[in-house]
């Protein structure tokens, strides 16, 4: 069973006013990908989390922006990546985000990723990858070690994750922001 179509899934399109770049092909990617092709109700409060200007509001604010050096960001269940790419845009030419998602859904972040690429000609260098949740991150070995992990609404994935946190970095970003009243079968 395709872990993206659960039974009786039954989900719309998310829209997030005020958000720039949702994309909109969500209804569609629903379709071909299931629960991978929405943006979820996390992306709006971790693009605010990943905004610069709006670290004065988090305790603690988001420390990858206080991270000298070069920066390596992993994002594991990535699907759309609207929230991981909103913060590529804000990090220097040098850092590295690394889209992952199962293999069938890697079509679905690249599209996400292309996309980002033709409208910003600045920020980080984003990699598509394949990679399943629990997946020994060695399968992205050439473009790690990563600094922090970032997970935004993987509901039901934390053993998977938790694998792949341990084998990945010594820092990791828990962002799992999961809805608490809606599941994938919701109409939400």
């Amino acid at each position: 069973m395709d872990p993206n179509f659960p039974p009786a899934l039954n989900i719309r399109p998310l829209e997030l006013p005020g958000v720039s770049h949702v994309p909109d092909n969500q209804q569609q990617a629903i379709a071909q990908y299931g629960i991978a092709g929405r943006v979820w109700e996390a992306s709006q409060p971790l693009i605010r989390y990943f905004t610069p200007q709006n670290q004065s509001f988090f305790e603690p604010p988001c420390p990858i922006f206080d991270h000298a050096g070069p920066k390596r960001i992993i994002e594991l269940g990535s699907g759309q990546a609207l929230a991981s790419l909103h913060l590529a845009q804000h990090l220097a030419p040098e850092d590295v985000l690394v889209l992952t998602d199962l293999p069938n859904v890697v079509p679905l972040c690249r599209h996400s990723a292309d996309a980002w690429k033709q409208d910003h000609n600045h920020g980080a260098q984003v990699f598509v990858e394949s990679l399943a949740w629990g997946e020994d991150i060695a399968l992205v070995k050439g473009l790690g070690p990563f600094d922090y992990i970032v997970m935004c609404d993987l509901v039901g994935a934390a053993d998977g994750n938790g694998r792949s946190c341990r084998s990945t970095s010594h820092t990791c970003i828990r962002l799992c922001c999961a809805p608490c009243c809606s599941s994938p079968n919701s109409q939400s």
